[in-house]
């Protein structure tokens, strides 16, 4: 939205299904953002250049990472815009991955790299916010915490 003017323009246009949590790159000239789509070889997270005056055609779009598990997805930009950070599902539990990118294009520099497993029975990820869950030192997201306890007795009869 042109703050000035009030004029609106889509920055990313889907035939199909939605586009999720846009993370906007330093300098505001890309963006990243997750795609759920009816057929699953779209989904992923992707990058697209922002114009003021158009959305950027799909042509123009290069895919990140595929998604495989509805759970999976982009989740922040590191305070340089070096690193996407990832919530994937590729061990059977959602840990979390970054991406080296460039901070000037989006584009990618590499695969994405674990930076932390949660593989604990009584703790799993919940969510986290809609912008970036990253800032300087710091991840902030939800964790769900199941605990439990066994109480045990001994019955006497007659009584």
């Amino acid at each position: 939205m042109n703050v000035t003017s009030g004029a609106r323009i889509p920055i990313v246009v889907v035939s199909s299904g939605s586009v999720d949590r846009p993370l906007f790159g330093p300098d505001g000239n890309w963006v990243a953002f997750n795609t759920f789509n009816t057929t699953d070889s779209n989904r992923g997270v992707f990058v697209a250049p922002v114009y003021a005056d158009r959305a950027a055609p799909d042509s123009e779009w290069t895919k990140l990472v595929s998604l495989n598990i509805g759970g999976e997805r982009s989740t922040g930009l590191s305070p340089d815009g070096g690193l996407l950070y990832l919530l994937l599902e590729r061990d059977g539990f959602r840990c979390l991955y970054a991406k080296p990118i460039d901070p000037s294009t989006g584009k990618s520099r590499g695969e994405p790299f674990l930076v932390m497993h949660i593989h604990d029975a009584s703790r799993r990820w919940g969510t986290t916010g809609y912008g970036s869950a990253v800032v300087r030192g710091m991840f902030v997201a939800n964790f769900f915490e199941t605990t439990g306890n066994l109480w045990m007795t001994t019955l006497e009869t007659g009584r």
